[in-house]
């Protein structure tokens, strides 16, 4: 009797053993096959984020294939949360990726102008760039050296005023004393950074400062002129952003800088579609290309290191921010709250 209870013991042991292992055979396999079936799903991604880009790359996408692209490219790592492609990562992907602009001027054209507006230091020469690259026709400005705009040779218009009467000395042999805009695009930018851009191109405009170390010019630069101009340019500032989205009678597009620069692909579609523009994805890419980058100002090393925040003491910051948001208070935007600086 004794013996028989030993064998069952021991086979009991045994039956055990067996299940264990079984169980903890079959729990690798499927941590494995997890595992296996994980690394499919990634390759699979990372393949169709590569076709699309191929796929519509010489096409007119549309928004809803532009955001599928964006959603399936984003999570395989193509794209960062600023949703912008680096250019040497395209050109690997995309070998028949060509950023030669070659631009076109109107003739006689009779497309109702668009006004392009900004404060001046708030990336208009950019989005002038942009609008080129997606139309594929030349932009003008408003001034006096350049023909009269009503001539039909273009129909995006810069202008840093708060009417639309032209400055174009041609105009008058023209006979046109309005441009009558009937659309308009504003270029929005952080005050306190778009006044000290400004500031900077009108104070270092001249080869002599490039021969100027911080030190000899600091005096000068940061000096009471500086804060004349902040007081001044920050009034217009406010009636540049009322007459743009408040004011003027038509329908207005609204470009943040700050979005522009982060969210590039998504934000030039908008622009696109505003100007009604058809809009390759090639075109798209290509707004990264330095036709664009070539606009922005670059200034010596250790002007381009002063930031904004440093160049604004108390009394200036509660200057400014009163004019954000007395602004505020009649374009009502979010964002121009996100522009205020701590008054300390």
């Amino acid at each position: 009797m004794e013996s028989k209870v030993r064998f069952v013991l021991c086979s009991l042991t045994i039956l055990c053993s067996l299940v264990l292992v079984l169980v903890n055979n079959n729990v690798l396999f499927f941590h494995i096959s997890h595992i296996r079936q994980n690394t499919s799903i990634s390759f699979e991604i990372n393949d169709t984020c590569k076709s699309l880009l191929r796929k519509y790359l010489k096409l007119q996408i549309t928004e809803a294939q532009l955001n599928g692209l964006i959603s399936i490219c984003k999570t395989d790592g193509y794209l960062n949360d600023r949703i912008e492609f680096d250019m040497p990562v395209l050109n690997k992907v995309l070998k028949n990726l060509t950023c030669g602009i070659i631009l076109k001027k109107l003739i006689n054209s009779t497309i109702s102008l668009i006004a392009l507006a900004s404060f001046p230091g708030s990336g208009n020469n950019m989005t002038r760039g942009i609008l080129e690259a997606v139309t594929g026709f030349e932009a003008s400005v408003s001034n006096r050296k350049v023909l009269c705009p009503s001539r039909g040779y273009a129909f995006i218009i810069k202008t840093h005023r708060t009417n639309d009467i032209p400055q174009s000395k041609d105009c008058s042999r023209v006979n046109t004393h309005r441009l009558n805009y009937k659309k308009a695009i504003y270029i929005l930018r952080n005050p306190y950074n778009a006044l000290l851009a400004e500031y900077k191109r009108r104070r270092t405009f001249s080869k002599r400062f490039e021969t100027k170390t911080q030190t000899q010019f600091e005096g000068d630069y940061f000096g009471a002129r500086w804060e004349r101009f902040v007081i001044l340019q920050s009034k217009i500032w406010k009636e540049l952003t009322i007459y743009w989205l408040n004011t003027f009678n038509g329908p207005v597009h609204l470009v943040v800088y700050e979005k522009m620069l982060a969210y590039r692909m998504t934000e030039v579609y908008s622009l696109a579609r505003f100007v009604n523009a058809s809009i390759t994805l090639e075109t798209l890419l290509c707004t990264k290309s330095n036709f664009i980058e070539d606009r922005k100002r670059t200034y010596v090393n250790w002007l381009s290191e002063i930031s904004a925040s440093e160049m604004f003491d108390v009394k200036m910051r509660k200057f400014v921010n009163k004019i954000i948001l007395s602004t505020n208070e009649i374009v009502k935007l979010k964002i121009l709250e996100e522009y205020i600086l701590p008054e300390i």
